[in-house]
């Protein structure tokens, strides 16, 4: 599937919107908090003052808290969007829903913005360790740098998707909540 460009991405309906995110976004994401994650171990594993240590160690700890949060969210909201998409499709009414409708829709808006307060915390607590100087050689140094690039990195691919969650998704989401009237 090609990549559709963010001025198409208020075309798409939303299975395939969110399609887009996980290719587009939320994989990239995973694959920097990896690279992070090997960076910092390759720092770990060489001799170097203990700061450099303790800082590689909280940058492993801190990108596998991102995917955690990304896990969860991604977990109830993949399979949430598929079903809002489907009940839209197919007239839903949830007014008219025998024994009151479980799927609990105004949740869903209120566990996107959870995940990305949590995540913003997260990418704050990563933004705040200070970098510490490692004289034990060129190549420390640059891996070091490297680290720092894909810190920076991780921090604009999250800034990226929680605008585009905040500016499409969450608003398509509420359209289709508003289409099958669903009132929870």
């Amino acid at each position: 599937m090609a990549k559709v460009p963010f001025s198409e991405y208020h075309k798409e309906n939303l299975v395939m919107l969110m399609h887009q995110f996980q290719i587009n976004h939320y994989l990239p994401i995973r694959e920097t908090c990896i690279d992070i994650c090997d960076e910092a171990l390759a720092i770990s594993k060489k001799p170097a003052p203990t700061s450099v240590h303790l800082y590689a160690s909280l940058c492993i700890k801190l990108t596998e808290e991102i995917q955690e949060e990304l896990d969860r969210n991604n977990a109830t909201l993949v399979p949430y969007v598929k079903q809002l998409h489907e009940k839209e499709q197919t007239g839903h009414n949830c007014l008219s829903c025998s024994g009151g409708c479980k799927v609990k829709h105004m949740q869903q808006v209120f566990t996107i913005r959870e995940a990305q307060q949590k995540i913003k915390e997260i990418i704050y607590r990563l933004g705040q360790l200070s970098h510490p100087v490692n004289e034990k050689g060129v190549e420390q140094m640059a891996q070091q740098e490297k680290l720092q690039k894909n810190i920076q990195l991780l921090d604009n691919q999250i800034t990226e998707i929680f605008y585009l969650e905040e500016a499409i998704l969450i608003p398509k989401i509420l359209d289709a909540q508003n289409n099958i009237n669903a009132v929870n």
